[in-house]
């Protein structure tokens, strides 16, 4: 029971935090750079050091629809959902997607 308690509050405590956020400029038509850092994740994200499996996760999954999942995979068939997608009506179509952290 406490470490139930100790997460809710633990995520309390996150979200009385604002966000980060953090632009980059790459050299790649919008359409590939939001492809690339969506459905592409696992090829660039550095599991071994920013993952919760760390060295025992397997890959990043980012669900591309809307209520999808960021997901960990983990060795041994466990899962981190690390958080999920809600549609942003101001962007084109093709990168109408923004992440909130659970």
């Amino acid at each position: 029971m406490n470490a139930v308690k100790g997460h809710l509050k633990a995520s309390a405590e996150a979200a009385a935090f604002p966000p980060i956020r953090k632009s980059v400029t790459v050299a790649a038509p919008p359409e590939k750079a939001f492809r690339r850092f969506t459905a592409e994740m696992a090829s660039w994200w550095p599991l071994a050091s920013h993952s919760v499996g760390q060295r025992d996760s397997e890959t990043i999954v980012m669900e591309g629809r809307e209520g999808g999942r960021i997901v960990e995979r983990i060795r041994g068939g466990r899962e981190c959902v690390w958080g999920t997608i809600r549609l942003l009506p101001s962007l084109p179509p093709s990168m109408k997607m923004q992440t909130s952290a659970l």
